[in-house]
């Protein structure tokens, strides 16, 4: 018949169960993953001890096993792939939950892992396309939410019956969607839109993730302790929804934005473009055209994800630049969205839908605001003449057997009363280390506010706990003398009854140098007033470094409970964590518990003024 008016195709909408299961095993395969990557270094090998090419290549063979089932992936069928996947990454992940560290750790996270990259090869050939850019930004909001609200401390780091209820819940929802998910070829997402999944989580894991980058000395950082970071992701993920409607350049542009200002400048500006950068960029990607080979594309880009990661936090143990390696993959990121991007303005949300979708991620950003924001700490004021202090390298909180140890040093710390805590080798936020706001962490459980004092770049260094008055406070980067790893020393006056002190907390790299520098401040700290200075100095009684130290003033605090070995922490043998102070001081008591939450023992020394 001709001459009938054509009735409108009405806009296909999105799938609500491709996208809550797209996300859902984005949370879950995070979640492995914060197990994974801390695994490696603090179990199958040491961080600055084991080869960084050996941690990475042993990574990088999880992620290249899933590729074996690539030329049978269309014999098997993407659909029962995806749910073999899913079963599987669901039962590791419950695993985990039972696993106390150690090679089991270890080797189901790994499983977990190749589990997971199953998955999302199933869901790259069935999963319409719609539902792609929404789910994977999803994923990393959800994720980013439950991780925010737990303190940065997951389920599967924690013990008691709440964590497993959480882990069981999570798993089980993941199950259902799955099993609802229509598993048909409609419409999927371009092979571009799947590889850039990789180059996305290496992204949003080293830079739009951390939100400690934007303020990393302050008491009280309001972006780095969560409230906005979950507020911005949720307005990522909503601008990828809503990313068609506007079309590619204006996605674009504000990644374009982020690249010029963001590295050089990182900011809360720089966190909003970059949350709405990636959701854009992955929505007018995923309407391109799809040419097959979308699985053998998201593969490719975990492995992008993979090399990048490794790339970026060896630097830290060889020594050579990384922030270009976040920058290229962005670079890429946005290359393959100009090139590739292709909006469909047809299938945007109605405007009320837009309006309401806001409105909803306004009122869960208020009520996760409000639900994390910090407690409110007093100072302390001390009307006596002595000062308990312990100094702690904490290795990013993880013990011995590989499990995060963050609480369990919290409580025993507070057990303890201490005026001042020093810590080394605090984090606040490294994706390899999984994503852990350790400062926050322990200040919070511990009841003490935190200072923190960025050595090798904003995110991982030293810090000082202490409720005392603060009077001054000062962190200088120290020359690093060829040593990969940056240093730091970092001080602060407390006020002790009607005495000040100046705390000065180090973590020596290049001890035979660093000794002296330190030793030079030290001195001209000590002209104004006493002085303590303690930390992981790592060099022992008697050699020169340690002699520079005591020959500009300082006293050996540990003297008269020498030799005390402060590490490895299962066999100490090695006396290279030290406290050291100058004449008023007195070291009284000395002691260093063997505890099996880092790879270091505390040292824990009580002061007293002698006037």
């Amino acid at each position: 018949m001709t001459g009938a008016a054509e009735t409108p195709k009405r806009p296909r909408q999105v799938d609500p169960w491709a996208v809550a299961s797209l996300a859902l095993g984005v949370l879950l395969l995070l979640d492995v993953q914060r197990v994974f990557l801390p695994s490696l270094i603090t179990i199958f090998g040491r961080a600055a001890e084991t080869p960084a090419e050996q941690l990475g290549l042993f990574a990088l063979l999880w992620f290249l096993l899933p590729f074996a089932i690539v030329p049978f992936g269309s014999r098997i069928g993407f659909g029962r792939i995806a749910f073999g996947g899913a079963v599987l990454l669901a039962l590791i992940r419950v695993a985990l939950q039972a696993t106390d560290g150690g090679q089991p750790q270890l080797l189901l996270a790994a499983a977990g892992t190749t589990a997971g990259l199953l998955w999302l090869y199933g869901c790259a050939h069935t999963l319409p396309r719609r539902a792609v850019p929404v789910g994977l930004i999803g994923g990393l909001t959800l994720s980013t939410l439950v991780h925010v609200a737990l303190g940065t401390v997951d389920f599967v780091w924690r013990d008691g019956v709440l964590p497993w209820v959480g882990s069981v819940a999570l798993v089980l929802a993941f199950l259902v969607v799955v099993r609802l998910t229509p598993r048909e070829q409609d419409e999927p997402a371009s092979s571009a839109a799947w590889f850039l999944a990789g180059p996305v989580l290496l992204v949003n894991g080293v830079f739009s993730g951390v939100f400690a980058h934007t303020s990393p000395v302050s008491a009280h950082p309001l972006l780095g302790n969560g409230p906005l970071l979950v507020a911005l992701f949720l307005i990522g993920h909503l601008a990828a929804v809503v990313a068609a409607r506007y079309g590619a350049n204006r996605a674009v542009a504000f990644f374009v934005v982020y690249g010029v200002f963001g590295f050089f400048s990182p900011s809360a500006l720089f966190a909003v473009l970059m949350a709405v950068g990636l959701a854009g960029c992955l929505a007018v990607t995923a309407g391109a055209a799809a040419k097959g080979r979308q699985g053998l594309a998201l593969l490719l880009g975990m492995v992008v994800f993979v090399l990048a990661t490794f790339g970026y936090y060896a630097a830290y143990d060889l020594g050579y630049p990384n922030q270009w390696i976040p920058a290229v993959v962005a670079a890429v990121i946005l290359g393959i969205a100009l090139r590739k991007g292709s909006p469909e303005p047809q299938e945007s949300l109605p405007r009320a839908t837009v309006v309401r979708g806001v409105a909803v991620v306004v009122a869960v950003a208020l009520l996760v605001t409000a639900a994390t924001w910090p407690a409110a700490v007093e100072r302390k004021t001390s009307n006596g003449d002595s000062l308990k202090l312990i100094a702690y390298n904490i290795r990013m909180g993880f013990g011995l057997d590989g499990t995060l140890a963050l609480d369990r040093i919290a409580e025993w710390a507070r057990d303890q009363q201490p005026d001042v805590v020093l810590l080394s080798e605090v984090d606040r936020g490294w994706m390899l280390n999984g994503g852990h706001d350790g400062v926050a962490r322990l200040a919070e459980r511990m009841g003490m506010r935190h200072y923190f004092a960025p050595a090798a770049d904003p995110l991982w260094g030293d810090a000082i706990l202490t409720n005392l008055p603060v009077t001054e406070l000062t962190s200088r980067r120290l020359d690093s003398y060829g040593a990969p790893t940056g240093a730091q020393v970092q001080s602060a006056t407390v006020e002790v009854g009607r005495h000040k002190v100046t705390i000065v907390n180090t973590h020596l790299q290049a001890p035979a140098e660093q000794a002296r520098d330190v030793a030079r401040l030290t001195a001209g700290l000590a002209e104004k007033g006493p002085v303590i200075l303690a930390g992981d100095m790592n060099v022992e009684p008697g050699e020169k470094p340690f002699e520079d130290l005591i020959r500009s003033g300082l006293v050996d605090g540990l003297a008269a409970v020498r030799p005390l070995p402060t590490s490895p922490a299962d066999n100490p043998a090695q006396q290279i964590d030290h406290v050291f102070v100058t004449a008023g001081l007195k070291v009284e008591s000395a002691q260093a518990p063997r505890l099996r939450y880092s790879d270091h023992l505390p040292v824990m020394v009580t002061v007293r003024m002698n006037g």
